[in-house]
């Protein structure tokens, strides 16, 4: 009597061989990864990822050689690591329509291990961008004292140093952070501590 029970679990896919997220989901125009886990002793068979909503007819979109090196096909890619007994599958740039049923198998001799696992195709993930600061840089040289010429580069600062000039010399040395803005008359400043003229 308990026989017929015990026979019937070893020929149902995926029967305590191998394990699936049993649903996953991935935003349209980006990539989903799907871990496949399974028990000792399946590291050297080959893995492969399928589509279809029945077991016995589902198509197999892509899979191993039995070794752990990544096998690429079209969107979708596979790659078992034996260590941990786990295969993982990507799907990349999704579509609307790649939302379906998929399996997790492990290809061996009669029939194969596998587990069902759903894929979901959610709105594009939009994200927001800063705004880009565009920052010209003028090279304008400056003169003090009327016999050594002065540019942006020269100037001495152990701290970060704001400087605006609008035609008038400037010479500025500091150890901490100073804004000097100097309008059409001659300046000089040395500074300890933040200053703004």
């Amino acid at each position: 009597m308990w026989l017929f029970p015990a026979l019937l679990l070893l020929i149902i896919p995926g029967c305590f061989s191998i394990h699936g997220p049993g649903t996953v989901s991935g935003p349209e125009g980006g990539s989903v990864t799907i871990e496949c886990h399974y028990n000792s002793g399946w590291e050297t068979y080959k893995k492969w990822w399928g589509r279809g909503n029945a077991w016995r007819s589902c198509r197999i979109l892509v899979k191993t050689t039995g070794s752990e090196q990544e096998v690429k096909k079209d969107r979708v890619s596979i790659k078992d690591d034996h260590r941990c007994r786990t295969f993982a599958v990507t799907m990349e740039k999704l579509r609307s329509d790649d939302e379906d049923t998929y399996w997790c198998g492990i290809e061996r001799y009669g029939i194969d291990q596998g587990v069902q696992v759903k894929v979901t195709v959610g709105p594009a993930a939009y994200t927001t961008t800063p705004p880009t600061l565009l920052i010209t840089n003028t090279t304008e040289s400056m003169t003090t004292d009327q016999s050594e010429p002065m540019t942006p580069a020269s100037l001495t600062s152990s701290s970060p140093v704001t400087q605006s000039v609008n035609n008038s010399p400037a010479s500025l040395t500091s150890s901490s952070p100073v804004t000097q803005s100097v309008n059409n008359s001659p300046a000089s400043l040395t500074s300890s501590s933040p200053v703004t003229q």
